[in-house]
């Protein structure tokens, strides 16, 4: 009796079939690191300008991740471009509020001392 449909097997000391590959997607990769960063340096009020940079520079990275693994089937990364894309907008919010928030309060600050002298040496 003959076996019935057996396996196709490649022929001996033939190397095996390759297997497609997804493509790594930098874009979103970058948004990912740069949003991680800016979060972490957005709570320092003195470093707020840089996590802003960081953060604008991260969105448009993570727009850019996302429309390429949208795009391109085998492309990788969609959830690492949200994630950056959430980081980065996180890191901009927070260091646009703080830095306006520190901003404001010296204002008041020097125009408090301006008025009474006394109170601020």
């Amino acid at each position: 009796m003959q076996p019935q449909n057996p396996a196709p097997y490649p022929p001996a000391g033939s190397p095996p079939p390759m297997l497609a590959q997804a493509q790594s997607n930098g874009a979103a990769t970058t948004a990912m690191v740069l949003g991680i960063i800016g979060v972490i340096l957005c709570w320092i009020p003195v470093l707020g300008g840089v996590s802003i940079i960081l953060g604008g520079i991260g969105a448009v990275f993570g727009h850019r991740g996302f429309a390429q693994a949208r795009r391109s089937p085998a492309q990788m990364g969609r959830g690492q471009a949200i994630a950056g894309l959430i980081l980065s907008y996180l890191a901009l919010a927070v260091s646009l509020a703080i830095t306006i928030f520190v901003g404001v309060n010296i204002v008041q600050l020097v125009q408090s001392c301006q008025m009474t002298p006394a109170n601020c040496g």
